[in-house]
C-alpha cells in the first residue's frame, strides 16, 4: 500500500449498502441532526466509500431517463460553466438547500465519470457569482473497484476569508476561496435545518435529496458502500489528513465531534459515537428498495 493510494483491507470498516434505485423507491440515510461544533467555525468532514465499478458509465443528465437509476453520470460540464453544472453526478451526500442553494448547502456527487466533486454554500458569492454555491472538483476517477477516503476542510485564510480544500486520499486535488467566515451551524443547520425547504431538512446520504423525499420521481444516485463518516470541529492539517485516511483513529482525537461507524450491523440506525449528533437513519424506499448492511468495505 501506498499513501496517496486508495485505503488498504487493513483499514477497513463495516458499511452501508446502496443499489440502484427503482423509479419512485430511492433509499437513502438521513441525518437531521449534525454533531454539536461541526460547522461553528473551521470544520473537516470525511467518509469512507466505494463506488460499484459494474455500474456503467453514460448521460445521466435527463430527468426520468432510466440512465438515472441505472448509470453513473459521465456529464462534463466545468464547474461554472453551465447553469445545471451543479448537479449533474451521482449524489453520495446530498445537503442541498433547495429553496436557495447558497443557503447552508453541502453536497457530495461524483462527476466527469468518477470524480468527486464538493458544492458548498456558505451565502457568500462563488466565482464572483453572487447566489451561487462554491464548487471543487477531483481529478481521481475513485469507480476503480477499491475503497478511499473523501475529506472536505474549510479552514480559515490570512484574512477574514475562508478556504477550502477537497482530498482524496489524503491528497489535495482542489480549492477554492470564500469571502466569508459564516457560522454554518447557527445559520443554517442547527435546530432542524430552519433554513431548509420544509420537508428536506437533513442531509441524506445515498440518493438526491428530492427524489428520496417524493419531489422527483428518480435523480442520479450512489451505487456502491458508504463507511465512517467523521465530523471535526478543526481544520485538520495536509498531514492529519493523510494519515487518518489510511489508519483508524481514536474517538478522543482533539476535535473530532461525530463519528458513525457503520458497525450495527442490523436495524434502521446508525449511532454517533461521539454522542452530540442524531442518529443516521436507515430510510427504505417504498416499494421495497432496502439499504443492507455489511462488515465490510470490500465484501
Amino acid at each position: 500500500m501506498t499513501r496517496g493510494g486508495a485505503i488498504s483491507e487493513v483499514t477497513d470498516t463495516g458499511s452501508l449498502v446502496f443499489v440502484t434505485n427503482a423509479q419512485n423507491d430511492n433509499e437513502y440515510a438521513r441525518l437531521s441532526t449534525l454533531p454539536d461544533g461541526f460547522g461553528d467555525g473551521e470544520f473537516t468532514l470525511e467518509l469512507r466509500v466505494r463506488g460499484d465499478n459494474a455500474v456503467g458509465f453514460g448521460d445521466t443528465s435527463v430527468q426520468d431517463s432510466v440512465n438515472q437509476r441505472t448509470l453513473w453520470s459521465s456529464n462534463n460540464n466545468s464547474i461554472y460553466g453551465t447553469a445545471q453544472w451543479w448537479f449533474e453526478g451521482n449524489f453520495l451526500l446530498d445537503g442541498h438547500n433547495n429553496t436557495n442553494f447558497y443557503a447552508g448547502t453541502f453536497s457530495l456527487q461524483l462527476a466527469n465519470s468518477g470524480l468527486v466533486q464538493w458544492t458548498f454554500g456558505d451565502g457568500a458569492a462563488a466565482d464572483a457569482r453572487t447566489g451561487d454555491v462554491h464548487g471543487l472538483r477531483g481529478t481521481t476517477n475513485i469507480l476503480d473497484g477499491r475503497a478511499h477516503t473523501i475529506s472536505c476542510v474549510r479552514r480559515w485564510d490570512g484574512g477574514s476569508g475562508a478556504i477550502f480544500d477537497l482530498y482524496v486520499d489524503g491528497v489535495l486535488e482542489d480549492t477554492e476561496t470564500s469571502t466569508a467566515r459564516t457560522n454554518m451551524a447557527t445559520t443554517y443547520w442547527d435546530s432542524g435545518f430552519p433554513a431548509f425547504t420544509v420537508n428536506q431538512r437533513f442531509w441524506g446520504f445515498g440518493a438526491e435529496k428530492q427524489a428520496s423525499v417524493g419531489v422527483l420521481a428518480q435523480y442520479d444516485d450512489w451505487k456502491g458502500r458508504i463507511g465512517e463518516i467523521r465530523f471535526w470541529s478543526v481544520a485538520r492539517s495536509a498531514a492529519q489528513i493523510l494519515g487518518s485516511a489510511f489508519w483508524p483513529i481514536g474517538a478522543n482525537d482533539s476535535g473530532l465531534v461525530g463519528v458513525y461507524r457503520m458497525k450495527e450491523g442490523t436495524g434502521t440506525t446508525v449511532a454517533d459515537q461521539k454522542a452530540s449528533g442524531g442518529n443516521i437513519t436507515l430510510t427504505n424506499g417504498g416499494l421495497g428498495q432496502t439499504i443492507t448492511w455489511s462488515s465490510s468495505l470490500f465484501a
